[in-house]
């Protein structure tokens, strides 16, 4: 069979086609972990900026501001007391701003060694009446990729 030099062998797209699919098959495990990698640091940064903002809610309002983690679920909601008077506790109501961090980030798992991190009028943190003890370790996970926040007795964070 002559061939007037127009066009590919099949023998020549079979190759071709092998070899695409080959790269494909090495790169997709490294592709799988950088999509993870974006997915834990946004929740990451997202649980970071809702800690910011509980503290400014708390020094704008002067009020107490707490920042609920529900590591079960992958939830961290804010919530901020509005009663009349200081030694009422918090009003029931819904979450001033909430973050469904499971749903939000393709499965990032959250962990958490508090539930309640609250700051007080003057935007620092306090503990007792429901709140935890502010130096807190808040992890996220998906896969093999992790990554963590440590919050200090202050409240400052430290991303690791």
């Amino acid at each position: 069979m002559a061939r007037d030099g127009r066009g590919f062998s099949m023998v020549e797209l079979v190759w071709a086609m092998m070899v695409l699919g080959l790269l494909t098959a090495m790169s997709l495990p490294s592709f799988v972990r950088w999509r993870w990698r974006i997915e834990v640091a946004g929740a990451r940064d997202s649980f970071a900026s809702l800690h910011a903002r509980t503290r400014v809610a708390a020094l704008e309002q002067g009020r107490v501001a707490r920042l609920h983690v529900d590591g079960e679920r992958g939830r961290v909601w804010v919530t901020v007391d509005r009663s009349e008077r200081p030694d009422a506790g918090p009003t029931p109501r819904p979450p001033d701003a909430w973050v469904d961090l499971a749903s939000e980030f393709s499965g990032v798992q959250l962990t958490s060694n508090r539930r309640v991190l609250c700051f007080g009028p003057h935007g620092l943190p306090v503990a007792g009446d429901g709140c935890d003890l502010p130096n807190a370790t808040v992890e996220f996970r998906r896969g093999a990729v992790a990554d963590t926040i440590t919050i200090s007795l202050v409240g400052r964070l430290s991303k690791r």
